[in-house]
């Protein structure tokens, strides 16, 4: 009986060291992980209910696979930038222009309008840069002084992810300022904060990766 107990007793701490090894190396490798995330900027999240947001997850088989995309996802933000400072110029109708030589130029005319170009991409996350775009949209009004356009108000702005992608961009904020070009208030300056939120799975846990980004964009009337 004595050498049954001891049997089941050195089983017990047997599978005890290999449980207690095993929790250790998890965790060891989950900081390596966190580490890893940390060294490129982004912040390692591990709310289901913000993972959730992710279009997928993908599954991360080793560190230094990860590593490779990450890289490429912030080489690729940095290209997908030169992008945006590009101005987009917008005509005015001809009859808003008739109007403001005449007595109908305190008239104010109501537009909208999306802000597109081409967005990060890798194979890792899905795509390339030309399959996957960043908007930004947005109303507008402007009037006329001296029969030049100039921008009234903005309002209701929205900046999403457009075309094949599997990361997700979650817009947290936008602002904007009305600037000179040619004439006063001619030109509109945009920016939306944000984050682009990476899903994948570690050692069959679910991992969200966020990366806090700022898209800028212009709109001119003329």
């Amino acid at each position: 009986m004595k050498k049954f107990a001891s049997i089941v007793f050195t089983l017990m701490f047997l599978f005890s060291s290999v449980s207690v090894a095993s929790a250790q190396e998890e965790a060891s490798s989950q900081q390596d992980l966190i580490n890893l995330l940390n060294k490129y900027g982004f912040e390692a999240i591990q709310d289901r209910s913000i993972i959730a947001t992710a279009n997928e997850l993908l599954k991360i088989s080793n560190l230094e696979e990860l590593e490779i995309q990450l890289k490429e996802f912030k080489k690729s933000i940095q290209i997908a930038k030169s992008n945006t400072e590009e101005e987009i110029l917008i005509p005015v109708s001809q009859q808003s222009k008739l109007n403001s030589f005449s007595n109908l130029a305190a008239i104010t005319y109501n537009n909208s309008r999306v802000n597109t170009w081409w967005c990060p991409g890798n194979p890792g996350w899905g795509g390339t840069a030309i399959t996957i775009t960043c908007n930004i949209a947005y109303n507008y009004s402007y009037s006329y002084a001296n029969g030049n356009p100039y921008f009234t108000s903005a309002s209701d702005f929205t900046s999403y992810l457009g075309g094949i992608h599997l990361y997700t961009w979650v817009g947290t904020n936008h602002s904007y300022n009305f600037t000179t070009t040619n004439n006063p208030g001619d030109t509109i300056k945009i920016k939306a904060m944000g984050y682009y939120l990476l899903g994948f799975t570690w050692n069959n846990i679910p991992i969200g990766a966020t990366l806090n980004d700022e898209w800028n964009a212009s709109l001119r009337l003329y």
